[in-house]
């Protein structure tokens, strides 16, 4: 398994993302992990993320968050 460590940044794109994610898969990886140690993936863009993720793999995809931003 190979995990993405949710942040937002200029750099840190769903685009940058979906390249890791290939990076991942060609290296050999069986499952994604998303995580969100900071809470701060809102729901709406963990949809768009992990939608974006299903269209360039077929991977199992995990989730771990934390609800620190209070929107949970």
């Amino acid at each position: 398994q190979c995990a993405i460590s949710y942040t937002t940044s200029p750099v840190h794109t769903t685009e940058y993302y979906i390249k890791l994610i290939k990076e991942f898969e060609n290296a050999g990886a069986d499952s994604i992990c998303i995580k969100d140690m900071s809470g701060i993936l809102l729901p709406y863009e963990a949809y768009n993320l992990v939608k974006a993720i299903k269209e360039v793999t077929n991977l199992p995809i995990e989730f771990h968050n934390h609800c620190t931003s209070g929107v949970g």
